[in-house]
Parts: structure tokens; sequence; C-alpha cells
């Protein structure tokens, strides 16, 4: 049976007062009543878990989060175990997907009769665009979807694109990219999390981000951190379409 208490009670050692009961609104309490913070502190709790609370608590009911007793109860959790208050990060929405294809324009033309979806008519992303470095080669194109994200097309020749379609095969999903509102901050919140944002060459240390094929910023999550699949947290100031602004 679940406890009604989400948080750990507080250092203090108090409870409810006599002859109250407690209500499950209020009190939120996550490890129940009988684990002392002492013993939580000494466990290993990973940051990514404590971090996503406010936001499973918030699915459950949102209006646990503007309690006092919530806001009391979460500073004396904090005092008593030694966490860090783990600010949360702003996902505003999805940005793309990278799909591996061995044709490009026979992909286009999949996409566009199967969905009715294709590149986008103006903008920086209605161009055809290509990577052409030393051990690095792959043609890509965007496919606007609804809601302001798009899939992006990729037929890789030369790199970790192309070892990945060879080994997973056509229409393989390589990464997904998701909006944040502000990257800076989002690479800053990765680090206290103890989480070094990469690029293609490796750990981003000295700068936040780097820039995309149409100047969105842009870092990316080592896969070790992930669970195995590639994200990407993206700064984009303007829509698939090349209007207005993305991430806010």
């Amino acid at each position: 049976m679940m406890s009604q208490s989400w948080l750990p009670a507080p250092a203090n050692g108090t409870d409810h007062e006599e002859g109250t009961q407690p209500n499950i609104h209020h009190d939120c309490r996550l490890f129940g009543d009988s684990v002392p913070p002492s013993d939580i502190a000494k466990t290993s709790v990973p940051a990514i878990l404590r971090s996503i609370l406010p936001t499973l608590i918030m699915w459950i009911d949102p209006s646990i989060l503007h309690t006092d007793n919530f806001k009391i109860e979460q500073d004396l959790y904090l005092q008593a175990t030694g966490l860090e208050v783990v600010i949360q990060l702003k996902i505003t929405g999805m940005d793309s997907m990278v799909i591996l294809v061995k044709n490009l324009d026979q992909a286009t033309t999949l996409y566009s009769d199967l969905l009715g979806c294709g590149p986008p008519k103006s903008g920086p992303f209605s161009k055809h665009h290509a990577i052409d470095r030393p051990g690095l080669r792959s043609k890509l194109r965007m496919i606007e979807m609804p809601n302001n994200w798009y899939i992006e097309l990729q037929e890789p020749a030369e790199g970790p694109k192309a070892r990945y379609l060879e080994k997973n095969g056509e229409g393989a999903i390589y990464s997904i990219s998701l909006l944040v509102d502000d990257i800076e901050k989002a690479y800053d919140e990765m680090k206290k999390r103890g989480i070094t944002p990469v690029d293609m060459e490796g750990p981003l240390l000295d700068k936040k981000y780097f820039l995309g094929l149409c100047g969105e910023k842009l870092f990316m999550l080592p896969p070790d951190r992930t669970g195995g699949t590639r994200i990407e947290l993206v700064e984009r100031r303007f829509t698939v379409s090349g209007q207005g602004s993305s991430t806010t």
C-alpha cells in the first residue's frame, strides 16, 4: 500500500498534529515516514530521478506544488539530506528526429506521397543541405511536420551515421532533438547534474553549445548518460517554415 506521504519526515522529527489526518494533497513526502532522512542521505539517488519529481507531482496533481506545506517540507528534506535544489529544465517542444535512408530522393517522395508532408516552402530548412568533412559526409533534407517540428532525412556516405545505417538498416532512427528556451541555461543545468554535453568532437568544455547548419544553437547529451538514446537539446529562434520564434 502506498504511503500518503511524499517526502521524508522533517528533520526536527515533528509530524502531524495529534488527532488530525494527513492530507495527501498537502503532505507531499516521497519515501514515507518510516525512513529517516539521515538514511535517505546515505543512499545514491540519481540526480535525474530527483529532478523529475516535481514534474511527476504536477502530472498527478498540479495543486500540490503550490501548497505551503509542500514548500516547507521540501526545504526540510533538502536540509536533512544535503541534496541540491534541482532547477527544472524547460523543454518547450519537439525539434526534430533524424532518420537514416539509403536514397534521399526516394525517401522524400515516400514521405510526400504517404503522409502528404514535404520540405518547407521557405526558410533555412527549405534548402537541401550537405555535410562534407574529412571522415563525415552526408546529404540531408528536412520534412516539415505539424506543430513546428521536422523529420531530418539523412543519406550518410561516411562516418558514424553511415556505419549505423549499415548495421541497423534503412529507416533507422538515429537521434531525437528537443527544444529548450535557453541553451546556455540548459548546459548549466546538465553540468549541475554531473553531465557534460558534447559536440561532434567530444565534451564541450570551453563553450556551451555549437551551431547547427541553419544557425540553431545545440548540444548533444552523451548516450551513456541517456540509456543509449541520442538526444540533442536545441535553441531555435525560428519556426520550421522560417517564421517567428520557435522556443518561446
